[in-house]
């Protein structure tokens, strides 16, 4: 691991896998392939502990982080600090161990070969497919059914074990599936996907599919900015509520299913508190905030990662939480910039879904750095 470090990794390793020895890098693909399963069919499996197994490897072994995730890593460091002043370490500090387990496994991501890595990704298919077929024929739905024009549709937890969450994790693995032949492979999670009717997963897609159609030379040079526009969502939110009377505002929260009413109460939340009320303590803040919010509404998630951030770990968070990602979306417009759409799609997706946390959302990340650093390797080949 000797040699120059860039913000993706060693210049002077080998194209393709710049770590790892050729058994242990499958394994470690395997590994973070399976680590997707979490309650399938309401069994409590919990795979997605192996995600946290990698990143203690990567913190025991590998010993190496690239300069990027110093911006995550600093984020974990201001949630603990403020955890710390607010006497609730022992609520947060463990959500918060986890989380840097998550930027230490995104990291060794990044050292992995991204080809080999979405291979061992397919072996997802046949077992996405399974637990929507197995849950179909329970006799009693796990879910209730979203209506759609009269049309009651059923939902699926899948191998996430809950709807919302499951179908960014189809989308994940579908829009990373398309970036390498056979690229038809995508097909099948995403048909299992779309029938959820999940937000976060179409506008998702709506993204995606804008971003491929604007091309390569148009998101080098706008890309960081449309990922700029996310990070914008706080203050959006604030602004909005900002300019519209009670009626507009009703009629928003029941649009929204009483979800802007939520985003509206983290917004509060985060330009209230500088440090934030600490991670995963939003739910417990959020009646302080969210004056309009319905009392027969119990989902108080930030349903959107910017506007959980942005509550949770406050101004100063936020602002960590935004360099991260503005440097990441840097990197790969430079690197890799016909895989901006990932990057996008995964951010328009959790626009409407919590998930700092998530499978789908480190793993990715670790995977557009491999593709970078695949990139800058072959640019110093003979």
């Amino acid at each position: 691991m000797a040699g120059h470090v860039s913000a993706v990794g060693p210049r002077t390793a080998p194209a393709g896998n710049a770590v790892f020895e050729p058994v242990l890098e499958r394994v470690l693909c395997v590994v973070i392939a399976i680590s997707v399963i979490k309650t399938p069919l309401g069994m409590p499996l919990y795979l997605n502990a192996l995600l946290l197994a990698v990143g203690l490897y990567s913190l025991i072994v590998v010993q190496a982080l690239q300069p990027i995730f110093l911006w995550a890593i600093g984020l974990v460091a201001t949630g603990l600090a403020a955890s710390a002043v607010q006497g609730v370490v022992g609520v947060s500090g463990p959500r918060l161990a986890q989380l840097l387990l998550l930027v230490l496994a995104s990291s060794l991501v990044a050292r992995l070969n991204p080809t080999l890595l979405v291979r061992y990704l397919s072996i997802l298919l046949p077992l996405m497919l399974l637990a929507v077929l197995v849950e179909a024929l329970l006799p009693e739905p796990l879910w209730d059914a979203r209506s759609l024009f009269g049309i009651e549709v059923p939902r699926h937890g899948g191998l996430q074990g809950e709807p919302n969450y499951n179908a960014m994790l189809l989308g994940t693995v579908a829009v990373l599936l398309a970036q390498h032949p056979p690229r038809f492979l995508a097909l099948l999670p995403l048909m299992v996907a779309l029938p959820t009717l999940s937000r976060g997963l179409l506008f998702g897609l709506v993204v995606w599919l804008g971003g491929k159609i604007l091309g390569r030379r148009f998101l080098a040079r706008f890309g960081p900015w449309m990922v700029l526009a996310f990070c914008a969502q706080p203050l959006m939110v604030l602004w909005l509520d900002r300019q519209i009377d009670d009626v507009t505002r009703d009629a928003l929260i029941a649009l929204s299913t009483n979800r802007y009413a939520v985003w509206v109460g983290y917004a509060e939340m985060g330009l209230s508190h500088l440090w934030g009320v600490g991670y995963f303590l939003g739910t417990d803040a959020l009646p302080q905030f969210a004056e309009h919010l319905r009392g027969s509404f119990e989902a108080h998630q930030a349903h959107s990662i910017f506007l959980q951030v942005f509550g949770e770990f406050g101004l100063a968070g936020y602002a960590l939480f935004v360099a991260f990602l503005w440097r990441l979306s840097v990197v790969v417009a430079r690197r890799v910039p016909q895989d901006m759409p990932v990057l996008l799609f995964m951010l328009a997706g959790f626009a409407f879904l919590n998930g700092l946390s998530g499978w789908e959302f480190w793993v990715p990340i670790g995977y557009l750095l491999a593709r970078a650093r695949e990139t800058e390797q072959a640019s110093f080949q003979p």
